[in-house]
C-alpha cells in the first residue's frame, strides 16, 4: 500500500490532491501514508531529496 501511494504521488507529479483522487482516498489519508513512508524508510517523500531517494528505490525494486 505504501509503494502504491508513493507511485501515485510520483505519477501525479507530486500533486497530493491529484494523487489522493487517483487512489480514491481522502487527502488526509494520503498525508498519513506519506508520514508512514517517512517513518519506515527514514526518507521524507514530501521533500525533494526524500522523494528522489524513494523514486530511485522504486526503480531499483522494479529492475530486480
Amino acid at each position: 500500500m505504501l509503494w502504491e501511494t508513493l507511485t501515485a504521488l510520483i505519477d501525479a507529479d507530486y500533486n497530493r490532491n491529484k494523487a489522493a483522487k487517483n487512489l480514491f482516498i481522502h487527502r488526509g489519508t494520503l498525508d498519513y501514508r506519506l508520514q508512514r513512508i517517512a517513518s519506515v524508510t527514514g526518507c521524507d517523500p514530501t521533500t525533494g531529496r526524500g522523494v528522489q531517494l524513494l523514486a530511485a528505490a522504486l526503480i531499483t525494486d522494479s529492475v530486480r
